[in-house]
């Protein structure tokens, strides 16, 4: 970036980490070089991240059966907060690794209760602390844990098909 007559300040917004370097060109009103003989830098290092949460509920390796199921119409998570963090970013993945749901909330728990996203097999659950600036933009990501849930549900027979006789009434 070359900035040209630069006011006495100049303000750079959102750099990454790293090393940045800069010097001052300039030449007198009689034509006189005056340039700064040899670079100035400064390093901006990596934000660390955040704690890791607490997972509460569900425990790893937790299994939810057709008994659980067919008595509750949600599977509540939660964790522990996490100094620093606004939100939490809650992810849900199958046995493959596809992200099921993922959600950004501001809140210590979620309640999932689209049973549909789910199916009969292992899955995992991650959060990971994370501190927002402007509200949207991440400034600080954390150490994201993960946990693990089964759903278990019996195999279903094949439905028995009368194929000969009186299928209807007379």
């Amino acid at each position: 970036m070359e900035i040209e007559n630069p006011p006495l300040e100049i303000q750079l917004a959102k750099l990454q980490a790293g090393t940045y370097y800069w010097t001052v060109k300039a030449r007198t009103f009689d034509d006189l070089d005056i340039t700064a003989e040899s670079p100035h830098s400064f390093t901006i290092t990596p934000i660390p991240p955040l704690e890791a949460v607490s997972f509460m509920q569900p425990a790893d390796g937790s299994i939810f059966d057709a008994d659980y199921l067919k008595n509750n119409d949600s599977i509540p998570f939660s964790w522990s907060s996490v100094k620093g963090a606004d939100k939490y970013k809650f992810t849900i993945k199958d046995r493959n690794g596809k992200i099921c749901f993922e959600e950004l909330t501001a809140n210590l728990s979620y309640i999932l209760k689209d049973f549909s996203i789910l199916d009969k097999e292992k899955f995992t659950w991650t959060v990971e602390a994370q501190s927002f600036v402007d509200g949207n933009v991440l400034f600080q990501g954390g150490i994201p844990v993960i946990s693990g849930f089964t759903i278990q549900l019996p195999d279903l027979n094949k439905p028995k098909i009368k194929l000969n006789g009186v299928l209807y009434g007379k």
